[in-house]
């Protein structure tokens, strides 16, 4: 019988175990098996009776939806901004319900972060390595004035750099 769940009842959810007593009940007793899957039997009439009733965190996520399809641009909000949407309508949870609720419906968006540097067009993506990982110089501080970035040099560094003949 506990098989099934290959797992030791405590690491089952109790939902499920309510799930497994009402599918064999008809197999076993529901005491035998409330008893070996740890649950009270009277916990388990009581997840009977109420099993098809909707639950706080469903009804929250029908307002929740009710807020998202008022504009097109509520799709965008995340669960600070729905959460300031209850309270605005006068309804009282906290963020972690919200944010609950929200991932039960799948509403939760995965935070977009920049993973590399924007560049401003396929242009400067395409310039010519002019280095070509070659770090060596036959002088010093030659290969950064050598011509790759003079026309970036400030006019004080190239004066500076003609006087102690370095250029």
């Amino acid at each position: 019988m506990l098989s099934v769940f290959r797992k030791r009842p405590e690491e089952v959810k109790t939902a499920e175990r309510h799930i497994f007593i009402l599918k064999y009940k008809h197999r076993y007793a529901v005491k035998l098996m409330c008893k070996v899957l740890k649950i009270s039997e009277s916990g388990y009439y009581r997840w009977l009776k109420n099993k098809d009733k909707p639950s706080k965190r469903h009804l929250l996520l029908v307002k929740i939806n009710e807020i998202i399809s008022e504009h097109p641009d509520n799709a965008n909000y995340g669960y600070d901004r729905i959460h300031k949407a209850l309270e605005i309508r006068g309804i009282k949870v906290s963020r972690n319900t919200v944010y609950r609720a929200m991932k039960d419906g799948n509403l939760i968006h995965k935070a977009r972060k920049p993973h590399d540097t924007t560049k401003a067009s396929t242009e400067i993506q395409n310039k010519e390595n002019l280095i070509k990982r070659d770090f060596t110089a036959a002088e010093p501080v030659k290969k950064t004035i050598n011509g790759y970035y003079r026309g970036s040099m400030l006019r004080w560094q190239i004066i500076y750099f003609a006087d102690n003949g370095l250029l």
